[in-house]
């Protein structure tokens, strides 16, 4: 693996939290094998906040991965936030597949320990979920990067090129994330930017709703995966599937307002 071009990406505290608050967890109680098989889904077919229950030769196997968190104890810390270590991959498995360019100027993927793109925190008893969030740590998923030079001045990096690849895959996890939670307890949502930054008319520059914007719009994996290049497609995408009920969702999207 070639050395992670990333002198221009910023850590915040947070630029971004998405925030799930339970009031009834019966259900999900009582289903909670079919919750785990669907997060596990969505989480591999984006390559988004990927499990870390590993072992040597199942980072991307969701037979192993499903089995091994339906016998644990505690199966919503397990699945959610426990951190765990691959030694085959010799790495985390923490955070997320990202795509990213290398000394070389190309692109290429990779899940790295040293990339801690997201934080998740869960108020969980047992296997009673009270409310999670997952936080954002990084500006790497904006299409614009603003950072300073060797100079100390301000600069501006055109970021679209890895967006296309990163943010779609995070928008269409967002999205089947949330409608997973509302289809499995009666809750609420939250969104919060962290970041903001608005144009002149007052409307933000990086996102749309709960979603992040690529050059002004916002852009889902299925927009533009058969444009990409083969050695550029996250595969999982088109080789899992997962069905998800929305009808709580578009409940609280009629509700709210919301997008």
């Amino acid at each position: 693996m070639g050395n992670i071009s990333n002198k221009y990406w910023m850590d915040g505290e947070l630029f971004a939290a998405w925030g799930y608050y339970f009031k009834d967890n019966n259900y999900l109680k009582n289903n909670i094998q079919l919750f785990v098989d669907k997060y596990l889904s969505i989480t591999l077919k984006y390559g988004i906040n990927l499990p870390s229950l590993v072992a040597e030769n199942n980072a991307f196997d969701i037979n192993f991965l499903r089995k091994s968190f339906n016998a644990s104890d505690k199966i919503l810390i397990d699945l959610l936030l426990k951190k765990g270590y691959s030694n085959k991959l010799d790495k985390y498995i923490t955070t997320s597949f990202i795509f990213f360019k290398n000394d070389k100027n190309e692109i290429t993927g990779a899940i790295n320990k040293e990339l801690e793109f997201f934080t998740k925190i869960a108020d969980i008893d047992g296997i009673s979920l009270g409310s999670y969030y997952i936080g954002l740590r990084t500006n790497a998923f904006f299409s614009i990067l603003e950072s300073w030079n060797s100079n100390g001045e301000q600069v501006f990096i055109d970021n679209s090129e890895l967006a296309y690849l990163n943010t779609t895959r995070l928008n269409s996890y967002i999205r089947d994330l949330t409608i997973l939670m509302f289809e499995f307890c009666d809750n609420e949502f939250a969104f919060s930017d962290e970041h903001p930054t608005y144009d002149k008319n007052g409307k933000s520059e990086l996102y749309d709703g709960i979603y992040l914007l690529i050059k002004g719009e916002v852009l889902f994996y299925e927009d533009i995966y058969e444009l990409l290049s083969e050695e550029h497609k996250y595969k999982p995408f088109e080789q899992i599937q997962v069905e998800l009920d929305d009808t709580n969702y578009k409940k609280y999207l009629k509700s709210s307002g919301g997008r």
